[in-house]
């Protein structure tokens, strides 16, 4: 019992009565231009233009991340401040109206309220090293 040849996979028969693959250069007549892409392939002038722009943004935004970095943080929170002085000074409550400068010699005034006592107390900058600020904290008055 004989059976009949299968067709090999992926094959088709082209003009000419014989087959070939998936992939496999066509003839074209000599002077013909190459077959232009489809849409999705091919790179438009706004879809550049639009890919310039993200890259010089991201160049940009790594460029003043970097320069921030090396200035140092810029400031220390006014939360970040008051929650160190409710820490190592009382139990009370303490609020600082503003951030504190990340400069040596920088201070700001905050308040606590310790019961039915007010009591204001003075953060000044003793040292900046990158990310670091040390600052010392004292009574006013």
């Amino acid at each position: 019992m004989t059976h009949p040849a299968a067709p090999a996979p992926f094959s088709s028969p082209d003009a000419a009565g014989g087959a070939h693959g998936v992939g496999a250069p066509q003839a074209r007549p000599e002077g013909t231009p190459p077959p232009r892409a489809p849409w999705w392939r091919r790179p438009t002038p706004v879809f550049s233009l639009v890919l310039g722009v993200v890259a010089l943004v991201f160049s940009v935004m790594q460029l003043v991340g970097g320069i921030s970095t090396l200035l140092g943080p810029g400031v220390v929170s006014s939360d970040q401040v008051a929650g160190e002085i409710q820490s190592r000074l009382t139990s009370g409550l303490a609020t600082c109206p503003d951030d504190l400068p990340a400069r040596v010699g920088a201070s700001i005034g905050c308040t606590v309220l310790d019961g039915a006592d007010t009591v204001t107390v003075r953060a000044t900058v003793t040292a900046v090293d990158g990310e670091d600020v040390n600052y010392r904290i004292e009574t006013v008055g």
